[in-house]
């Protein structure tokens, strides 16, 4: 079985999990590959038709294919805790996390987030959010969608406020997020807004004292909502629950975040010697994490440059700016203001530095990495 590919899809640099049964010495006979594949565009609207028997949900025109690995929850009034497409009805506002390629559009994500009647986009009117690239005025893509900035009533950025669409167009980069309003046509969003946002900022902050060391900012971030247990730990039943993509570099070297496990309160602890591919690389089988009423945790492996699988810990607030006011020096990597955030990393273990000490990899106690994200 291949999950997000085919084996034609496998080679040098490829991202997968396999499952399966050892054979002989390093021979794995697999059952199951799954493809890492963030989405790369977000879609919230209104469903306009469902289609059963395809598993096909169109949400103002636009439809994507709900398959076996298509995650849902649903969050509305309803509260369903064994949701699944048959669930659905015509009206039903849905966030959809997508994968959009030049053949098809696959639903990696799907949250219903109010009931018919209950949503609060206009008819017949889809939001969609993405990294946009090739600019060619008045067009435009988000992911592979094509965007029509023709019609749009304004242009927005988060620091200048109102831009022009000159401007606009000038700062398409392929790094920027953009978020779109407006109606589906055929092929295309005919947009009535559009904005720049930053869902995400990374701060990589000296232990010593709180300071900024590196950082990155401007990318996506897809949450599906769910939290991991204490008794998810003890039985084997975590599972990855966030997507992280970017398009930054780190001093100059690519950056990739993979296998993202959310928790709820408890206390946790990670073998961060499991997953480290190098033996002569420091790593503790030990590394801990408390997180309080009200908090959201996070585990996750990140790759930098040679580093690989290195164990990173997050302890979330909600709704707050980054940095305790007890840390000196302490900055937002590259952003002029201290804006709020739907999750912000805390100072876990109290010691007035944000985040807590990387624990293995050779950074091993001298940073630690900070993910502030919205959503």
């Amino acid at each position: 079985m291949f999950i997000n590919g085919t084996a034609a899809d496998i080679g040098y640099g490829t991202r997968l999990k396999v499952f399966g049964q050892f054979i002989s010495p390093g021979v794995i006979n697999a059952d199951r590959i799954e493809f890492y594949v963030p989405p790369n565009v977000t879609a919230v609207g209104n469903i306009e038709s469902i289609d059963p028997a395809s598993r096909q949900v169109s949400v103002a025109g636009l439809s994507m294919q709900i398959n076996n690995s298509t995650r849902m929850l649903d969050v509305s009034s309803a509260a369903l805790q064994k949701f699944s497409i048959d669930d659905l009805a015509v009206g039903d506002q849905i966030t959809a996390y997508i994968l959009k390629t030049d053949t098809e559009v696959t639903a990696l994500f799907l949250r219903r987030d109010a009931l018919a009647g209950e949503g609060s986009l206009e008819t017949g009117n889809i939001r969609l959010r993405g990294f946009a690239n090739s600019a060619n005025a008045p067009l435009f893509k988000l992911g592979s969608i094509d965007i029509d900035a023709s019609a749009s009533e304004g242009f927005f950025d988060p620091i200048r406020g109102a831009i022009s669409a000159a401007d606009f167009f000038a700062a398409i980069d392929g790094n920027s997020i953009v978020e779109a309003d407006g109606e589906w046509n055929s092929s295309l969003l005919t947009a009535s807004s559009l904005r720049f946002i930053n869902l995400g900022n990374l701060t990589v902050t000296y232990t010593v004292n709180g300071s900024t060391a590196t950082g990155s900012n401007d990318f996506f971030s897809v949450w599906d909502g769910t939290l991991n247990s204490e008794d998810d730990i003890l039985n084997d039943t975590t599972r990855e629950n966030m997507f992280i993509s970017n398009r930054q570099l780190i001093l100059g070297s690519e950056w990739t975040v993979h296998d993202i496990r959310v928790f709820g309160p408890g206390r946790y602890v990670f073998n961060g010697c499991s997953n480290n591919p190098n033996p002569a690389t420091p790593c503790s089988e030990a590394i801990e994490m408390r997180v309080a009423e009200g908090q959201i945790g996070a585990h996750m492996l990140v790759d930098w440059g040679n580093e690989i699988n290195i164990d990173v810990v997050n302890v979330w607030n909600r709704n707050q700016s980054f940095c305790p006011a007890a840390a000196s020096g302490c900055s937002v990597y590259g952003l002029l203001t201290n804006p709020e955030w739907d999750l912000v990393s805390s100072d876990a273990d109290g010691d007035g530095v944000p985040g807590i000490p990387l624990e293995d990899s050779n950074f091993s106690n001298d940073i630690s990495v900070n993910f502030n994200l919205n959503f």
